[in-house]
């Protein structure tokens, strides 16, 4: 029976959808869009953000991958946004990249990085989340995450170890570029000022009027990215 159970052969796994905005001719870096806890990839597009990543990046390959929260539910959002779309890029030729995080899209980025180190060279963290808020605010009682002490982690407990990741490789290699970026009245402002005190010089975290939206979105992507103020 045992013998007879190898010959089934493994479902396969269906590659994460995705919307791409591709460059004529040859890419030369490739820019990576994660959406937020309920937003769709689709979105992107719809919201003019595309074009925005466009005018910054014109020679770039552009994703916005369908990793929605189930993902991170089941922990493969890292694994697939490194085999369907980065890995993908590589064998294309492309070796630059940039992930561009909205709300729970700047925790995969930083997530991505921590899992496979010095493969973005940059991060661009629009209103991010990053755990839950009694840990930022316990990293933050603390006098930042270099004095945090995390004790023992639970494996259930990711907002801990994902600033226990952070505070250990951060402090042993060199991080990846850092835009931190976010609305003033935003309900995630303190996670931004919490990344911003422990890992940005004072005065670089972009701040500007709006909530947890896309015209804040916008603008705060226009600001970071030296677009100008536009339509």
């Amino acid at each position: 029976m045992l013998a007879s159970c190898r010959l089934i052969p493994p479902e396969p796994v269906v590659p994460v959808a995705a919307v791409v905005d591709e460059v004529a001719g040859k890419a030369e870096e490739l820019v990576v869009l994660l959406p937020g806890r309920w937003s769709l990839p689709r979105e992107f597009v719809d919201e003019g953000f595309v074009e925005l990543v466009r005018q910054r990046h014109p020679r770039a390959r552009i994703v916005a991958p369908d990793l929605h929260l189930g993902y991170y539910r089941e922990r493969s959002a890292i694994e697939r946004l490194h085999r369907d779309v980065v890995l993908l890029a590589r064998e294309d030729g492309i070796d630059r990249v940039t992930l561009v995080g909205i709300s729970m899209g700047g925790l995969g980025a930083l997530l991505y990085d921590l899992e496979h180190p010095g493969v973005a060279e940059r991060l661009v963290l629009l209103s991010p989340f990053a755990g839950e808020a009694e840990v930022i605010e316990e990293v933050a009682e603390a006098g930042g995450v270099a004095e945090w002490d995390p004790g023992e982690i639970s494996d259930d407990d990711f907002s801990r170890r994902l600033w226990a990741g952070l505070k250990q490789q951060w402090s042993a290699r060199e991080p990846p570029q850092l835009v931190i970026a976010c609305g003033r009245g935003d309900r995630l402002a303190p996670t931004s000022r919490q990344l911003a005190a422990d890992f940005l010089e004072p005065g670089e975290a972009v701040w500007l009027p709006g909530g947890h939206d896309w015209p804040t979105w916008r603008a705060l992507y226009r600001a970071c990215e030296g677009l100008g103020d536009g339509p």
